[in-house]
C-alpha cells in the first residue's frame, strides 16, 4: 500500500510531512492557483512524484485590481476635494483679507479727509479775524512776498505810472464813544457790520484784513491812479446805512490814510511796503488831526526813493523839502 509522506503547495515551496496525518489543512491561501503535490514511497525506496491537485482562491473584493484602482481613484479625488477645500479656504481668505484692507483704507480715508478738513479749518481759522471772518495780519504775511512780486511784475510791463498798489488804513471813527456809551456787544455789531460794508465795497482781488482793534486795512495790488479817489468815496458811503441797522444815534464814519507804491521806479520789497504803510499811517492822523470823515491821500513824489532817514525827523524834513504831502479828501456828507 502506498503512504503519503510529504506534501507542499507551490505558494510556500516546503515540504510538510504529516507524521501519519491522512488530512492536509490550508489557511490564509493566496488569491490565485494553487499546486497541491504528494511524494511517496514504499519501504526504502526513494521519494517519486505523487498525484497533484490544483487549487484556484479566489480573491477577495479587497485584493482586487479593480478594488486597488479604486482606492487610487478615490485617494486621487480625495486630494483633489482637499486641494480645492484648500484653495478654496485660502481664496474665501483672501476675500476676506481684501475686504477688511478694503474698509481699513476706507476707514484710513475718512480719518485722512477728516484730518486733512480739520487742517484746512485750523489754517484757515489762523489766518481769519474770529469776530468779523476777514483775514488778518498773519495771512498777509503769507501772502505779501507774492503780492508784492506781482507789483514789481506789472511795473515792468505797464511802467510806473499805469498801475500802483494801493495800501489804504481805515479807521473806525469814535469808536470807543459807542463802546462806553452802547457796551461793547454794540461796539462788536458795530465793526462786523463795518467789515461787512467795507467788503462788499472792495473787490474779489483785493486784500480787506482787520489790522486790529477798529482799524482795518485795504491793500489794493493794482489799479490805475485816477481811479483812487472813487475807491475813497465807495469805501466811505458804504458805511452811511450802519447807524440805522444798529440802531444808533449817530452816524459811523471812517478815516482813513492812502499811500500808493511803487514810487521813483525803484523795485518794491519788504522795507518798502512798510515805508508805505508808515506814510499811509501818517495820511490817517491828519484826517483825524483834521476832524475826522475822511481820507489823507499821501502824494509821494520819486525823491522818496533816496530817502534813507524814516525817523520822525526824518520825514517831516522829507515834507517840509516837498517830496511827500498829503490831500484831505472828504467823506460821507452828514447833511441830510
Amino acid at each position: 500500500t502506498l503512504r503519503p509522506a510529504g506534501y507542499t503547495h507551490s505558494s510556500q515551496g516546503e515540504w510538510v510531512y504529516p507524521a501519519g496525518r491522512k488530512v492536509a489543512y490550508f489557511t490564509n491561501l493566496p488569491p490565485g492557483e494553487s499546486l497541491f503535490e504528494i511524494q511517496v514511497r514504499t519501504g526504502s525506496h526513494e521519494w517519486r512524484d505523487g498525484p497533484s491537485l490544483k487549487i484556484e482562491v479566489e480573491p477577495l473584493f479587497i485584493e482586487t485590481t479593480q478594488f486597488k484602482l479604486l482606492v487610487v481613484i478615490t485617494l486621487i479625488i480625495a486630494g483633489i476635494m482637499l486641494v480645492k477645500l484648500f484653495t478654496r479656504g485660502l481664496k474665501l481668505r483672501a476675500e476676506q483679507l481684501e475686504q477688511l484692507v478694503t474698509a481699513r483704507t476706507a476707514d484710513y480715508e475718512r480719518v485722512n479727509a477728516a484730518l486733512l478738513e480739520s487742517n484746512k479749518e485750523l489754517q484757515k481759522a489762523a489766518v481769519t479775524d474770529a469776530l468779523t471772518g476777514l483775514r488778518n495780519r498773519r495771512f498777509l504775511q503769507e501772502q505779501l512776498a507774492t503780492m508784492l512780486a506781482g507789483v514789481n511784475r506789472r511795473q515792468s510791463a505797464n511802467g510806473p505810472n499805469d498801475s500802483v498798489c494801493a495800501v489804504i488804513l481805515l479807521d473806525l471813527d469814535y469808536f470807543k464813544q459807542i463802546n462806553d456809551t452802547f457796551g461793547h456787544d454794540k461796539g462788536d455789531e458795530v465793526l462786523v457790520a463795518a467789515a461787512r460794508a467795507l467788503n462788499s465795497a472792495a473787490r474779489a482781488e483785493d486784500y480787506l484784513l482787520r489790522w486790529g482793534g477798529e482799524e482795518f486795512l485795504l491793500v489794493i495790488p493794482d489799479i490805475s491812479p485816477r481811479y483812487i479817489r472813487f475807491v475813497h468815496e465807495r469805501l466811505h458811503n458804504a458805511l452811511s446805512d450802519i447807524a440805522t441797522k444798529a440802531q444808533l444815534d449817530r452816524e459811523v464814519t471812517i478815516s482813513a490814510g492812502i499811500a500808493c507804491l511803487p514810487w521813483g521806479g525803484i523795485d518794491v520789497d519788504i522795507k518798502t511796503w512798510e515805508h508805505a504803510l508808515e506814510l499811509a499811517d501818517l495820511g490817517l492822523y491828519e484826517v483825524k488831526a483834521m476832524g475826522r470823515n475822511g481820507s489823507g491821500m499821501v502824494q509821494i513824489s520819486a525823491a522818496m526813493a533816496a530817502v534813507d532817514d524814516w525817523s520822525a525827523e526824518g520825514l517831516e524834513l522829507a515834507r517840509l523839502e516837498g517830496k511827500w504831502g498829503i490831500e484831505i479828501w472828504q467823506g460821507q456828507n452828514l447833511v441830510k
